[in-house]
C-alpha cells in the first residue's frame, strides 16, 4: 500500500522509488499515495526482476508466497531468494514468524531452513529487529547484504 515508499520519500534522500506487488488493488492504492515512484504488477514466483536495485525491501512474504509449481516452500523461497540476491545488493526482509514455530501446519519456514536458505545467496544476514506480537506472531527484521550472485 505504498508504506514504505512514502517513507522513503519523506526521508529527504533522493532515492528512485520502484514498488512491485502481485495486487492490482495494492498497486492502485501506492499510486495514490506515491505517485512519484514506479510501479510494477509482478509475481515474483514467475516473472522477472526488472533490477539492478540498491535495495529490496520486502514484507510479509514468506507466508504470502504459494505457487502450485513448487512441490515446497523451500523450493519457493529457494528461488525467489536466488532472482533477489542476483538483482539487488542488499535485502530487507520484514516477516511474521509464528510463536509455534514448529506447528507442522504452518505455512511459515522453519528458522533453521530460513538460515540455510539466506545464507546460501546473501554473505551477511542480520536480525536487526524483534518485535514481540501481541497475538500469535512476532516479527523479525532481517538485513541481508554481500549476495553471492550463484
Amino acid at each position: 500500500n505504498g508504506v514504505f515508499l512514502d517513507q522513503l520519500k519523506k526521508s529527504g534522500k533522493n532515492f528512485k522509488l520502484t514498488g512491485a506487488d502481485i495486487s492490482g488493488k495494492a498497486l492502485e492504492a501506492s499510486r495514490k499515495k506515491v505517485p512519484e515512484a514506479d510501479f510494477l504488477k509482478l509475481d515474483i514466483t514467475k516473472d522477472d526482476i526488472a533490477g539492478p536495485f540498491d535495495v529490496i525491501i520486502m514484507k510479509f512474504s514468506i507466508g504470502c508466497l504459494k505457487s502450485e509449481e513448487f512441490s515446497s516452500q523451500e523450493e519457493l523461497w529457494n528461488k525467489v531468494l536466488q532472482k533477489i540476491s542476483q538483482n539487488c545488493q542488499q535485502l530487507i526482509l520484514i516477516t511474521p514468524v509464528p510463536k509455534d514455530v514448529d506447528n507442522p501446519r504452518s505455512i511459515y519456514m522453519p528458522k533453521d531452513i530460513f538460515k540455510q536458505l539466506t545464507s546460501k545467496y546473501f554473505g551477511k544476514i542480520e536480525l536487526i529487529e524483534k518485535v514481540q506480537g501481541k497475538g500469535s506472531f512476532d516479527q523479525e527484521t532481517y538485513f541481508l547484504s554481500e549476495p553471492k550472485n550463484e
